[in-house]
């Protein structure tokens, strides 16, 4: 088994020529209000007491891991918390992300509890995800989620992995004895 590793950041992300600041705006065309984050460049919709992400925002990765089915990727997130202290969910998947958002296809996620803290404090973790043996070749994308009952945040690379196949092969192929029986 062999492990590959793909780091992915979720600190403070900004969002290059946007001019929408974090708050409440209002669509005068659908009557709705919308809650924009922009630390994390991610646009919520409020319905039935719940903050709904409208999408996962997502990036071209900035560099391409090559898997195969039977690896373990492992992905290591970074993020800064600040807050009460609370059980962090952390989530990162492998799949393939689209119009829909994602389409998890192998995930792997963890809790930890966090005390409290008043200043934004560095929390670094991995996660590693067994791809299955039958991994397809759209499986390129990933992303990672950290949660609260809260809120969430997420981030995602596109085009991220590079899924090569298994090929069968012999190795040190050759006679080794041979006698007159």
């Amino acid at each position: 088994m062999t492990v590959k590793t793909m780091e992915v950041s979720l600190g403070t992300v900004g969002v290059l020529g946007c001019s929408y600041e974090t708050g409440w705006y209002y669509d005068p065309v659908t009557g709705q209000d919308y809650y924009y984050d922009a630390l994390t460049n991610q646009w919520y919709i409020y319905s039935l007491g719940l903050f709904y992400p409208l999408s996962i925002s997502a990036e071209p990765a900035p560099k391409v891991v090559d898997v195969a089915p039977g690896d373990t990727l492992r992905i290591t997130i970074a993020y800064k918390y600040s807050g009460p202290a609370q059980t962090i969910t952390e989530r990162a998947a492998v799949g393939t992300y689209g119009t829909f958002g994602f389409d998890e296809k192998a995930y792997k996620e963890q809790t930890h509890d966090w005390p409290e803290t008043v200043t934004p404090t560095l929390r670094t973790t991995s996660l590693d995800i067994l791809l299955p043996a039958q991994v397809s070749a759209n499986w390129n994308d990933i992303y990672a989620k950290v949660s609260t009952p809260a809120i969430e945040a997420f981030f995602c690379y596109e085009n991220a992995l590079n899924i090569v196949e298994i090929t069968p092969e012999f190795a040190d192929f050759g006679i080794s004895d041979y006698v007159v029986v």
